[in-house]
């Protein structure tokens, strides 16, 4: 409801946090405000210099430099796209080379190249329903699996879990399959809402908003899923 990001300075030894600073969507030029209506995600390069945010009424991915000492954030612009259309979710791979988003609106998944000074680059997207791609209806959150080898997309619409190969080289990504509540033995994926992947890269956990549970999967080499039990609420 503020269309902000805050920033807060963390103790490293209590874990306390302690508020730093606040940018809000409409300040800066007037001719050119900032864009960040609605923000639904954020998330830090890996290299700690800049961070990425989902603003999903505006349709953009907002770009932020970061004081690696202060911790400090300054308004560095945005991306937008039509494929960016009600963006929910933000993650950067591993290397620091692309970031991916996932577009609630268009159904779309989009590929942005990042360069040396933290600006983005639009190189394509998958969209729910063409080349093949299915279950990114209301894609509403993205992971990518520690090796940065699959990108995962939790979609509501299509209450599904999607499986996505990434070439590191090129960011390219390529459609694997998709699981769907009520599917093959598949539970708890009714109204998707978010997926993580765990450290060690052998398992996918999934938020099912409808079904008030998490669904968990073994990921295997290929990155191909295999659900292994749901977790529902009360049980």
């Amino acid at each position: 409801d503020d269309n902000a990001v805050v920033v807060f300075a963390r103790n490293e030894e209590t874990g306390e946090l302690t508020y730093l600073m606040r940018i809000k969507g409409g300040e800066g030029n007037p001719e050119h405000p900032y864009q960040l209506a609605n923000p639904y995600d954020v998330v830090v390069s890996p290299d700690g210099q800049y961070v990425y945010v989902a603003a999903a009424t505006d349709g953009v991915v907002a770009i932020f430099a970061r004081d690696a000492e202060t911790g400090e954030l300054t308004y560095d612009g945005f991306i937008g796209h039509e494929s960016l259309a009600g963006v929910r979710a933000v993650v950067v791979s591993p290397d620091g080379q692309y970031v991916y988003a996932a577009s609630f609106t268009s159904g779309s998944v989009v590929i942005l190249k990042r360069n040396g000074e933290g600006a983005l680059e639009y190189i394509g997207n998958l969209t729910d329903g063409e080349s093949g791609c299915d279950g990114l209806a209301g894609a509403r959150d993205i992971a990518m699996s520690p090796d940065g080898t699959n990108v995962y997309v939790a979609s509501w619409d299509d209450h599904a879990i999607t499986t996505f190969t990434r070439d590191p080289g090129t960011g390219a990504l390529t459609y694997v399959g998709t699981l769907k509540d009520g599917a093959d033995g598949v539970d708890g994926l009714a109204h998707a809402t978010s997926v993580t992947v765990s450290a060690d890269g052998k398992h996918v956990y999934v938020a099912g908003n409808g079904d008030n549970a998490i669904a968990v999967f073994a990921r295997g080499e290929d990155g191909t899923l295999t659900h292994v039990t749901t977790v529902y609420d009360d049980v």
